[in-house]
């Protein structure tokens, strides 16, 4: 009997610990989290730049009318002059490294890298300037997107560009120490535009971009 007491005292004291740490944790997770405000008006204002550890730049093209090829660069930086208040005072600034082209096989890399297509060497940057900004007009009260209208520079030619932006929302990052906010954004171009109308027949001229990124204000 002293030995079922014993056990059945040790299986509750297991029992209270456990209970007891998953409330713990639960706390410390909730702690962590930072409280996300995703209204655009209450974002703090400021000069934020890339936080390269959280940003992905993909781009996608048809490829025989079968499905999207998709690539991506891994090495890019913006610079974001930010205006909660004043949106169309809001400005940005984006250097793509056009030499860090992914696209998971290395020996197709080298090939558009070449002057058929990319032409890197001769070309290792690409350069986004915005010039304007606008509201995107929409039902929902809350929506977040707002037009970029800006310059693309490369391979020697410079043509207007569209992204359409929306803002996630910012907080305090306490693993940073440093606000943040995060952003993702599309846009698309004719890469023809840009003297790169290569087999036009088999990929498609219309290049889809897409960034996803988070920015931390200096």
């Amino acid at each position: 009997m002293l030995i079922n007491y014993n056990l059945k005292n040790t299986k509750l004291l297991l029992i209270t610990f456990i209970i007891t740490i998953s409330v713990f944790l639960q706390g410390c997770v909730s702690w962590l989290v930072p409280k996300v405000e995703q209204n655009v008006a209450q974002l703090k204002p400021g000069a934020y730049e890339l936080d390269p550890d959280h940003a992905t730049l993909l781009f996608k093209v048809k490829h025989l009318g079968l499905s999207d090829f998709v690539g991506s660069f891994d090495r890019f930086s913006v610079a974001l002059d930010f205006d909660p208040n004043n949106i169309e005072s809001t400005q940005l600034h984006a250097l793509i490294d056009m030499t860090s082209l992914d696209v998971n096989n290395t020996n197709f890399e080298e090939q558009l890298a070449g002057k058929g297509w990319l032409n890197s060497n001769e070309y290792p940057q690409a350069e986004f300037t915005s010039k304007s900004i606008q509201k995107i007009t929409s039902s929902e009260a809350s929506s977040q997107k707002y037009q970029f209208n800006g310059q693309l520079n490369w391979r020697g030619y410079t043509n207007p560009v569209q992204f359409i932006v929306t803002f996630n929302g910012g907080a305090n990052n306490w693993l940073t120490g440093k606000y943040t906010i995060g952003v993702s954004a599309v846009g698309q171009f004719n890469r023809s535009d840009f003297g790169m109308d290569k087999y036009k027949d088999f990929v498609s001229d219309q290049v889809n971009i897409e960034v996803y990124a988070e920015f931390q204000k200096g």
